[in-house]
């Protein structure tokens, strides 16, 4: 249980996750590294974009 509410979520505290292996472990960073060069974002503001918009739905 993250004791941070989703919507208060950093992207640098994400990004830092990401570069655990164990942390979502079935997702591709290849993936994600592509979506954020074909967007034309940094990683940074994609996960922020990320945060905002399900932090609603949360």
């Amino acid at each position: 249980m993250n004791p941070v509410r989703y919507g208060e979520m950093k992207a640098s505290s994400i990004r830092k996750k990401l570069k655990d292996s164990t942390f979502a472990a079935k997702i591709d960073r290849s993936t994600i590294a592509l979506g954020c060069e074909t967007l034309g974002v940094s990683l940074d503001d994609h996960i922020g974009n990320l945060v905002r918009f399900f932090a609603p739905l949360a």
